[in-house]
């Protein structure tokens, strides 16, 4: 994916925002928003986004989105605060992201060692993952765990990418993260959806295609 094509990616879903009349019915990425967790993205439109949260079990932190290139399974046989069985059930040629926000707290405040301030990239260096992932037995997928704040809240990123994942997955897996906007937190539109359902009524449209 070129810079041009990111940026002008993350032009169009800042500058639409939820209920704008900007679509396009070509192309292989999907905008999808949700004003009530104050979240923007883009994915390809072959990727799974879950519609219930992954981590049933989990209320501190509170699950945001999770995208994957496989079936996105609920739940963890060992931890409530991974989605276990997304990650079992990867093969080495998938990508799966989740990302969860947690309660900014005085002992854990964004933009501190806890939750450092979010990098212009978020660089996967095979040598900072994990070889499978935490609460997960799938030895066939490399793993992130990569705390960090953005417009004042925290959030923790999980990204795993299988062994043998195309140079194309893994671009794509770039361009999502990328492209994820998030807005301050008194802009937050509503309270947070019961445990074990993820809110409805988001906003989801063709883009133009940016995987070039």
């Amino acid at each position: 994916m070129t810079c041009a094509a990111l940026a002008s990616a993350a032009a169009l879903l800042v500058a639409t925002g939820c209920g704008g009349d900007a679509s396009a019915d070509e192309g292989g990425w999907l905008r999808h928003e949700d004003d009530g967790e104050g979240l923007g993205v883009l994915y390809p439109e072959d990727w799974n986004r879950s519609t219930t949260t992954l981590t049933p079990n989990l209320s501190e932190p509170r699950e945001l989105l999770s995208l994957g290139t496989h079936g996105l399974r609920p739940g963890s046989e060992r931890c409530a605060q991974t989605p276990g069985n997304a990650l079992d059930d990867m093969t080495e040629l998938d990508a799966f992201i989740t990302v969860q926000e947690r309660d900014v707290t005085p002992e854990a405040p964004p933009g501190t060692e806890s939750f450092p301030k979010r990098p212009d990239d978020f660089r996967l260096d095979a040598r900072d993952a994990d070889i499978g992932a935490a609460c997960a037995e799938n030895g066939g997928i490399q793993s992130w765990w990569i705390p960090f704040s953005d417009e004042g809240r925290a959030f923790y990123l999980q990204v795993a990418i299988g062994k043998s994942a195309s140079e194309d997955t893994r671009r794509q897996v770039g361009g999502i993260l990328e492209s994820l906007r998030f807005n301050p937190m008194q802009t937050r539109a509503a309270p947070p959806p019961k445990r074990g359902q993820l809110r409805d009524g988001r906003s989801q449209r063709r883009i133009p295609n940016v995987a070039q």
